[in-house]
């Protein structure tokens, strides 16, 4: 598994981030969740993306 390259949060233009905190049971779930999340974003971000994502 490789890790994402993320945002630098200081950069002059970034505006807002937005974090949420999910508590799960355990680090199977948390994995599991975490893999939910980005596998929901991965086909969005990649048609609709505008300029403010970073």
């Amino acid at each position: 598994m490789t890790t994402p390259q993320l945002p630098d949060l200081a950069r002059p233009d970034a505006g807002t981030t937005l974090i949420s905190e999910w508590l799960v049971d355990g680090p199977d779930l948390q994995d599991r969740a975490g893999r939910a999340l980005l596998g929901e974003w991965d086909e969005p971000s990649a048609r609709f993306r505008p300029g403010a994502f970073l």
